[in-house]
């Protein structure tokens, strides 16, 4: 049922991509250091303003364990030095919250906090419950249903034990991010196989978590189809909620060229669609009864800068070293060095580093690509309507762009619409790519199409 999406192999090569954009309409590339504090708290004034403000979503960057001990210069520390490193870090994080929790009026509610950074897997439970109650002593939580929470930890930085305490802190969501499994020899790494999921799955099933996922990078030039047929049925018998893949760009060191991605992504779409999964798009698959695929068939999903979502339209809070903001039409970052984000906070200042106001053309290409990311078409006329433009004018050189996919029977394009047919989901991103902001840059830099 499922064979006719496939593309042959000189399709492929036409639309080859070189690198993959997981955020087509990411402006992460573009921030600038112009943009201060002074401008972040404009934009949390203005997301305040709203005649609907939108509810919050907290992004909690913890850093790696490593840069800890580079910031004291002390190699081999013992593990009282490094707790202490740890809670020096939790005191400046409590810093920012009560910093950032002054900028947001009362009544606005966090829906979801998603952690992420290698740092959590060394937290004790103590530490994890003083983090979580200086969140619920400066913010609202959402008082109908408990807030979601995420989790992403490496797979090989986790244990059984480890997620049972995920479980007992109150965590919704684990996302296991496992290595690649194939070394530059092409060999078995020894550090990752597919089977040292299982007890880390099973652990999170008994713990009670709602939602687990499994993020598998590919790309290697040497992981060969077959190899990588038997990853991909060895994780669909683990059966996760969630799957996605994440294309990590190798050079072949014998002839200097990168691995394509789009042969592996179909064979991906390919392989867990007959498994039971739905693809969202961008390699992202989710069980039918997950609460994405709900969304996905009601044209709700959403897609932020952490992926699909099922959550409404939230302004980010980005909080530690490195963190990144949504706020209203703004996009920034924190300082990204220990030391810096430090500074900043013993000023009594925000850590902001830099960001990038959104412009008209932003935000009417933003709108574009989230509705191809979310329901792989464009609505023509209702983006006329709410811009103010004539779509075949404005997006002229595009359209012209869209053609050759158009030719190839991988799009159809009408004067109200564009849509992706089914064997043109594994090109989504290409097509996105298209349509995106600040695509002097990205499009230059992510494909080539031929």
């Amino acid at each position: 049922m499922v064979a006719h999406l496939a593309l042959d192999r000189a399709l492929l090569e036409k639309y080859a991509c070189t690198e993959s954009c997981q955020t087509p309409y990411s402006p992460l590339t573009h921030l600038r250091e112009d943009f201060s504090e002074k401008a972040y708290r404009q934009a949390a004034q203005a997301s305040n303003e709203d005649p609907i403000p939108r509810p919050l979503s907290v992004s909690l960057h913890l850093p790696a364990c490593h840069e800890l001990d580079a910031l004291n210069a002390c190699s081999g520390a013992n593990a009282a030095r490094h707790t202490a490193r740890i809670n020096e870090y939790l005191g400046y994080l409590e810093h920012e919250i009560a910093l950032q929790a002054t900028l947001f009026d009362k009544d606005r509610q966090i829906e979801h906090v998603h952690v992420n950074g290698d740092l959590s897997t060394c937290m004790k439970h103590t530490q994890w419950e003083r983090v979580f109650d200086r969140l619920t002593h400066h913010f609202s939580l959402a008082q109908s249903d408990q807030p979601t929470s995420t989790i992403d930890v490496r797979s090989d930085s986790a244990s059984s034990g480890y997620i049972a305490l995920l479980g007992e802190l109150g965590f919704t969501h684990l996302n296991l991010i496992a290595q690649s499994p194939t070394s530059s020899s092409g060999q078995d790494s020894g550090g990752f196989s597919v089977e040292s999921l299982a007890p880390l799955i099973d652990a999170a099933r008994q713990a009670q978590l709602h939602k687990v996922g499994i993020t598998l990078a590919y790309g290697h030039p040497q992981q060969m189809p077959a190899r990588f047929e038997s990853d991909l049925a060895k994780l669909a018998a683990l059966r996760p909620d969630r799957l996605s893949l994440c294309y990590q760009r190798f050079l072949d060191a014998e002839n200097g060229t990168a691995t394509l991605p789009l042969e592996r992504l179909q064979q991906a779409i390919l392989h867990f669609k007959k498994a039971g999964y739905l693809h969202l798009g961008l390699g992202h698959f989710v069980l039918a009864e997950d609460d994405l695929a709900v969304n996905w068939h009601k044209n709700t999903l959403r897609y932020d800068l952490h992926g699909y979502s099922s959550h409404g339209v939230c302004d980010l809070i980005g909080l530690g070293a490195g963190a990144f903001s949504r706020l209203d039409d703004s996009y920034s970052q924190n300082a990204l060095g220990l030391s810096h984000y430090f500074r900043h906070l013993d000023q009594g200042q925000l850590p902001v580093w830099r960001g990038y106001q959104l412009n008209f053309d932003d935000l009417l290409r933003r709108d574009i690509v989230h509705q191809l990311l979310c329901r792989q078409e464009i609505d023509a006329t209702a983006i006329e309507e709410r811009y103010h433009i004539v779509f075949r004018n404005y997006f002229a050189s595009e359209l012209v762009a869209l053609a050759s996919f158009v030719e190839d029977g991988l799009v159809t394009l009408t004067t109200n619409a564009i849509k992706l047919l089914p064997p043109g989901q594994v090109l989504l991103e290409p097509v996105a790519a298209l349509f995106a902001p600040f695509r002097n840059k990205t499009r230059q830099r992510l494909f080539r199409i031929v």
